[in-house]
């Protein structure tokens, strides 16, 4: 048995203060210095993946839906598919659409995208899109969608709604209308440069013969009829030659049959209402206008001719100088003087007569 008198105490639990303690060394040994932590290389991060972030797609989402969209629609104008645009299903993707684009601009990581597909669905909309193909298809008449068999069959019809075969037949035929109207207006050049000594152009625009509605949503045979447009070269400013002008022009028609040439400007023989005259023709008073517009008509083609003259002097405006110099840099036609021309309606060409004779049993 060994002694133990005379040997040192037993340290008290966890060593004396400030004695060495091996296991700590090590554990400190085991630390890292700060120096240690900035000398180290910093691992760099994780890639990140490409394409838009998660939030960002809906951005994306909005934007491809809203372009798509709008294609379809341009698609659907462009074959006058207003019956198709006017659809509940096509009102409810529209919805389903700006629902997206609300999303988009909700989120931050997608709002500028969302901002871009908004600008393209308030321009490319079923309310947009849809109101320009009804006005296209009313001016058309061109309902197909919604058009029964019935409505198909009148809408060829040949004639005029209103007049029977036998009066449109009994009417002159675009061709002696023409050669009618040819005749008038040389009478009225030859004698107003007898008489006043103008002399006349011929506005290079040819003379117009367009196609007449039938009253059911299509065309007729019959046609509308404007003269080519004869302007004197010389300006003619003072009242009471305007005057003396117009009534010559009207005892050169009276021979043809035609009504009495009267001024369509002046409040006290037109029917127009005075503050229409007044927009048209720059005053209610017709000394001081600067267009003059008188008419006649013709009972035996059922035609009008008409005169207008026009007197930049009394522009106050400049409005009719400025219409004026359009149609002068287009047409060359003189900025001012008297214009002459007859227009005709619902004529039947001879050329036309046995075709219209076919067509029109068809809806005896």
């Amino acid at each position: 048995m060994t002694s133990s008198e005379g040997a040192p105490p037993v340290p008290p639990p966890g060593g004396y203060r400030g004695a060495r303690n091996p296991e700590l060394e090590k554990a400190r040994h085991a630390l890292v210095s700060p120096l240690d932590v900035l000398a180290r290389p910093v691992a760099a991060p994780p890639p990140m993946a490409d394409g838009p972030r998660p939030l960002a797609r809906v951005g994306v989402a909005a934007l491809v839906v809203a372009i798509g969209w709008a294609v379809v629609l341009l698609g659907a104008l462009a074959v006058s598919a207003t019956d198709f645009l006017f659809n509940l299903n096509v009102v409810v993707i529209q919805l389903l659409i700006v629902g997206v684009i609300i999303a988009a601009i909700a989120l931050k990581d997608a709002r500028r995208l969302g901002g871009i597909a908004l600008a393209i669905a308030l321009v490319f909309n079923v309310v947009t899109i849809g109101g320009v193909s009804a006005v296209r298809t009313a001016a058309q008449g061109s309902y197909e969608g919604q058009k029964s068999d019935e409505q198909k069959f009148w809408e060829k019809y040949p004639g005029v709604k209103g007049m029977s075969a036998s009066e449109i037949k009994a009417q002159p035929s675009l061709e002696e209308v023409r050669a009618r109207t040819e005749e008038i207006l040389a009478a009225v050049r030859e004698r107003l440069s007898a008489d006043y000594g103008v002399t006349w152009v011929e506005q290079p625009v040819p003379e117009d013969i367009s196609p007449e509605r039938n009253g059911y949503g299509g065309e007729s045979m019959l046609r509308t009829y404007t003269s080519t447009i004869w302007s004197t070269n010389e300006a003619i400013t003072d009242n009471s030659l305007k005057l003396q002008m117009m009534n010559t022009i009207d005892e050169v028609l009276y021979p043809y049959g035609m009504s009495q040439f009267y001024p369509v400007n002046d409040p006290a023989e037109s029917t127009i209402d005075p503050s229409i005259i007044e927009k048209m023709f720059g005053s209610t008073d017709p000394d001081l206008q600067a267009q003059w517009e008188w008419a006649s008509y013709d009972y035996d083609t059922g035609g009008w001719f008409y005169g207008d003259l026009y007197d930049l002097s009394k522009d106050t405006t400049g409005r009719f100088r400025t219409e004026r110099q359009a149609d002068h840099d287009r047409t060359g036609v003189p900025l001012e003087g008297l214009s002459i021309m007859l227009r005709a309606e619902k004529l039947l060409s001879e050329s036309d007569v046995q075709t219209f004779d076919q067509r029109m049993s068809e809806y005896e």
